[in-house]
């Protein structure tokens, strides 16, 4: 009698692990398809879109390596441990 309840147990947890797994292989594609749908039927978020990833761009691979110079670039291991002690423990 343990035995059979035992494998319905069993029996019972791989399939509930079955229909888990079926359904994190199938969620996704369908996000993925939800979005695409999305943006294809934008009009004005679509030009929105674009103004945003611009920005980004010229935030990111133009602005940042004039303006925000890593300042442990080109030091051995003891200087920038100096370096990273004294801006932690510098007094304001």
């Amino acid at each position: 009698m343990m035995k059979t309840v035992a494998d319905a147990g069993v029996r019972f947890s791989c399939a509930i692990l079955q229909k888990v797994l079926r359904a994190a292989a199938v969620w996704p594609g369908r996000v993925v398809r939800f979005y695409a749908e999305g943006f294809r039927a934008m009009t004005l978020g679509r030009t929105l879109w674009i103004i945003v990833l611009v920005k980004l761009f010229v935030m990111f691979a133009l602005l940042k390596p004039f303006f925000f110079a890593d300042p442990l670039a080109g030091r051995d291991g003891r200087q920038r441990a100096a370096c990273v002690l004294e801006e932690l423990t510098l007094n304001r």
